[in-house]
């Protein structure tokens, strides 16, 4: 995964949780471009995430993160606030095998 798939993923996640759009039904797929991603000032962030997460992690930690605040930046990824809503929500659906 590379820095515009982890922008694609962010920007769909986000309309799909603060808007009427549907991540499911459009498969993931927004209409962003290369140059939209050029013009932002966060490009460091994404180039960081998609190093750290796979294609799928990077959907659950998104998830996990926009259910608990709509409003998060992608900046504010790094934070200790938001890797310890991932571990939470990650325990959570991984215990659910067991207690189910």
């Amino acid at each position: 995964m590379n820095e515009f798939e982890c922008y694609s993923t962010y920007t769909a996640l986000k309309l799909h949780f603060t808007s009427d759009y549907d991540y499911f039904k459009y498969n993931g797929k927004c209409n962003v471009s290369i140059s939209s991603f050029n013009k932002r000032k966060e490009k460091f962030f994404f180039k960081k995430l998609s190093r750290e997460y796979n294609s799928e992690e990077l959907v659950d930690f998104l998830v996990s993160n926009f259910s608990s605040n709509i409003n998060m930046w992608i900046g504010d990824a790094f934070g200790e606030r938001c890797v310890s809503t991932y571990r939470e929500w990650k325990k959570r659906i991984e215990s659910l095998q067991y207690n189910f």
